[in-house]
C-alpha cells in the first residue's frame, strides 16, 4: 500500500560516544570541530543513503494525568550516512547502559550517523 513503511533491511546499533575529526572542505551539519560525538557506525553499503533512526523515548502523556505520566514511546528521524574520520582509541563504547568497553579498531574513515546525546549507551533501530 502507498505510504506504508516497507524497509529493505533493518538492524540495531548501540549509540557510542566517538571522537570524530571533521573533514577539511566538507560541509557536515553535525560535526564542526574535533571532539566526542554521540554516533553509530553503520555498514559501508549504506554510505550516502538516508536511514530512519527509531528509538524509545520517555514522553509526557497529557491525555491521562496521574496515570503513567511518563511512558516510553517510539520516536524517529532520518539522516544521511556520511564518511567521518573516527579515532577509536579515544572512544567510549557501551555494551549496555551502564558498562563501558574499549574498542581496538583502527582509526580511520567510517560510515556514521550522529545522534542526540540522550541516546548515548542506548540501542537504536536503523531502517534502510
Amino acid at each position: 500500500m502507498p505510504g506504508q513503511l516497507r524497509p529493505i533491511s533493518a538492524f540495531k546499533r548501540r549509540c557510542d560516544e566517538d571522537w570524530i575529526v571533521p573533514q577539511v572542505g566538507q560541509d557536515d551539519p553535525f560535526v564542526d570541530e574535533e571532539g566526542l560525538y554521540p554516533s553509530v557506525v553503520v555498514p559501508k553499503y549504506t554510505l550516502g543513503e538516508n536511514l530512519v533512526i527509531i528509538y524509545k523515548a520517555e514522553i509526557i502523556s497529557a491525555e491521562q494525568p496521574g496515570n503513567d505520566d511518563f511512558k516510553p514511546e517510539y520516536m524517529g528521524f532520518n539522516q544521511e550516512v556520511r564518511n567521518r574520520f573516527v579515532v577509536i582509541r579515544k572512544s567510549k563504547s557501551y555494551y549496555n547502559e551502564s558498562s563501558l568497553v574499549t574498542d581496538n579498531s583502527p582509526d580511520g574513515f567510517y560510515p556514521t550517523l550522529i545522534l542526540p546525546k540522550s541516546l548515548i549507551g542506548k540501542e537504536v533501530i536503523l531502517i534502510r
